[in-house]
């Protein structure tokens, strides 16, 4: 339990970020993820600005996908 708790305020003082794991279904969905990474290519921001943009625009992206599941 100790070592979790370690892990955990390791990972926060590192400022480690996690896109969400996303695996698109629908054409828009695919689209999407293509465009997060390709924008997260051309981020000139330090790598943690530009990991957590990427981890936002995939979480757009998971909601993209969820509402063209919806129309279909």
């Amino acid at each position: 339990m100790r070592v979790i708790v370690l892990l955990s305020v390791f990972s926060a003082l590192t400022g480690c970020v996690m896109a969400p794991s996303f695996q698109p279904a629908t054409l828009e969905g695919a689209k999407c993820k293509k465009d997060c990474a390709q924008t997260m290519q051309l981020c000139p921001a330090s790598s943690y600005t530009c990991d957590r943009s990427y981890a936002k625009c995939i979480e757009a992206c998971v909601d993209v996908e969820n509402v063209s599941k919806i129309k279909n």
